[in-house]
């Protein structure tokens, strides 16, 4: 490969049009170094000149405030496209543990039909996988699954569940053309056809929803305690057990919530928080970070090390468990989902952070105060 490929190669990472293809060449160039050079001019171009720091600029940093200043001398972290990659390594002396080489997580989930029969959706081949009256259930792509009603013959009665584990993701297209993606550990109950006055589905864990229009059949997702109503528009939900709160993100149209003490509507670039005891607040965010596991990153702004490490549980299929204390230090940057455990271990140690694998256990310690020596 020359010179002018590796400058183009970087060139589309850094301007997130690289395919699915060239991230992987350029992943596995940049492991072996080969890439050192195009990155760091490109870096020297994209930051200026030492202590300049030019508006907008899209590199971000994983760290915490307190600890970024006096680090950002000997660390050079790229961020772009939610994929990051040490250009220099840091005067720091990483625990020495070693951590298994655990892969990502990838599109794996099963289907549980109505009539109780289970499909493995990963090992299963594009094309019809199922009959359900007049309806048909198609696998598409790879991580990707689709019903489709034919004619106007009888469609089966009951309900679907598709499921992901740990580890798992998928993308499922409802009879109405609903398009909904399931994070890890999530789960949907929906029926093969709507009928009646409203689309029900119930949700465990995450998903983004794209409704379908139907202004005369509201879409309503049952969560735990809460119930979201829409007619048609673009929102994230995620409900995991584990977290304190459900939370509802709104991209595009307008959303009721509600739970049984509380109502409230919810608009674009908003979320709401509704809790268990009652409480059901809306507040403004980041509707980019919201959505970020769907578009393959991890984002983190403000979030403590429980809850990145409940995300890395979920996605990398590992427990994790903790030593002393843990600091509610926040930390703010962005990952990327593809890349191993152990490169994401390695950016959390850079700020002594500290893991120690025994089997599929991580067991985490944290120490702010430690020195490097």
């Amino acid at each position: 490969m020359d010179k002018d490929y590796y400058k183009e190669l970087v060139k589309r990472y850094l301007e997130k049009k690289s395919t699915e293809e060239e991230l992987e060449v350029f992943f596995h160039l940049a492991e072996k170094g080969e890439l050192d050079e195009y990155l760091s001019d490109s870096m020297d171009e994209e930051l200026g000149s030492p202590g300049e720091e030019e508006e907008g600029s899209h590199v971000k940093k994983l760290a915490p405030a307190k600890l970024w200043m006096p680090i950002a001398a000997s660390v050079l972290i790229l961020l772009s496209l939610g994929f990051y990659l040490l250009l220099k390594k840091p005067d720091v002396k990483q625990s020495g543990v070693h951590i298994a080489n655990v892969l990502p997580g990838g599109n794996k989930a099963f289907l549980t039909l109505a009539n109780g029969n289970k499909i493995v959706l990963n090992n299963a081949k594009n094309g019809s996988i199922a009959t359900q009256g007049n309806v048909t259930v198609l696998k598409v792509a790879d991580g990707q699954l689709s019903y489709a009603a034919k004619g106007k013959g009888q469609a089966a009665e009951g309900f679907n569940t598709i499921t992901t584990p740990k580890g798992g993701q998928y993308q499922l297209i409802l009879e109405d053309g609903t398009k909904v993606w399931l994070n890890a550990m999530s789960s949907l109950r929906f029926p093969t056809v709507f009928k009646g006055v409203e689309r029900q589905v119930e949700l465990t864990g995450e998903a983004y929803f794209e409704v379908a229009k139907n202004k005369a059949m509201p879409f309503i997702v049952k969560s735990g305690f809460q119930a979201v109503r829409v007619l048609g528009t673009h929102f994230d939900i995620n409900a995991y057990a584990d977290e304190n709160s459900i939370k509802t993100t709104l991209l595009e149209g307008s959303v009721e919530v509600s739970n049984q003490y509380a109502k409230t509507i919810i608009a674009p670039g908003q979320q709401s928080i509704s809790e268990d005891r009652g409480g059901l607040l809306k507040k403004e965010v980041d509707t980019e970070k919201e959505v970020a596991w769907k578009n393959g990153i991890f984002s983190f702004d403000g979030d403590d090390l429980k809850t990145i490490m409940r995300q890395v549980s979920r996605w990398y299929n590992v427990d994790v468990s903790y030593s002393g204390t843990i600091s509610d230090e926040k930390f703010h940057g962005e990952i990327s989902r593809f890349s191993n455990l152990s490169d994401v271990l390695k950016i959390l140690e850079l700020y002594q952070v500290h893991f120690e694998q025994k089997d599929n256990n991580l067991i985490v310690s944290y120490n702010p105060h430690s020195t490097n020596d």
